[in-house]
């Protein structure tokens, strides 16, 4: 072509020199737009690559905050249900010891933590205290003088026995039982006279699990 045969000195700029070269040489050409393609394609790689690695970093960082997340939840409920059973136990000491100086219970002189045997026997037949103290278990065990065997009382056996279980458990879920010592006294009958025999004991009360 007689453009391609022109002198270089007669090209204006070098722009069109450069094209020129192109036209005149098409497998220079071919050569450069293949460089530019594969030049492309890496550039391509490794954007898409970038991309991927931000993604996965998001998602450690995500999986990270939600796992956190989740041990301070599960810390935070196990703290209030400790709480919240500590605050059972304690108000259920505070029913035994009102329980234990009630006048369903308590002896006949008014003495602190005592309780008469005979009227805990006559409450065994009213269960419906049981809503009343709001208690779902009460037993009383004695402790001395001890015995060689373990005999639940009854009317039958009274008073030759060493547990007397006044309320007996519906089988629903209990918080740990509370327990007081207590002094278990009854009218015993004398010679002459009839008089108040004490031994020692506790009592035991069983209170439901609130859900």
């Amino acid at each position: 072509m007689v453009i391609c045969k022109m002198h270089s000195g007669q090209m204006k700029t070098k722009r069109i020199k450069n094209s020129l070269a192109l036209i005149c040489n098409p497998k220079k050409a071919q050569m450069k737009t293949k460089k530019s393609d594969i030049f492309s394609l890496h550039l391509s790689d490794r954007g898409q690559m970038k991309i991927q690695q931000m993604a996965f970093m998001l998602l450690a960082v995500t999986l990270f905050f939600v796992l956190v997340g989740l041990f301070f939840l599960s810390f935070q409920l196990t703290r209030v249900q400790n709480q919240f059973t500590n605050i059972q136990e304690e108000n259920a000491k505070k029913i035994v010891s009102t329980l234990a100086n009630s006048p369903e219970f308590s002896c006949t002189r008014k003495r602190a933590h005592c309780i008469d045997f005979d009227k805990a026997l006559v409450m065994q037949e009213h269960g419906e205290y049981k809503n009343f103290w709001q208690v779902q278990s009460i037993s009383l065990k004695k402790l001395y003088p001890q015995s060689n065997s373990s005999v639940l009382c009854n009317k039958g056996n009274y008073p030759d026995c060493t547990e007397l279980r006044v309320l007996s458990s519906s089988g629903k879920n209990l918080v740990p039982e509370q327990s007081n010592f207590v002094q278990i006294c009854r009218r015993e009958q004398g010679f002459s006279d009839s008089y108040e025999y004490c031994e020692l004991g506790v009592l035991i009360v069983g209170f439901e699990q609130d859900a």
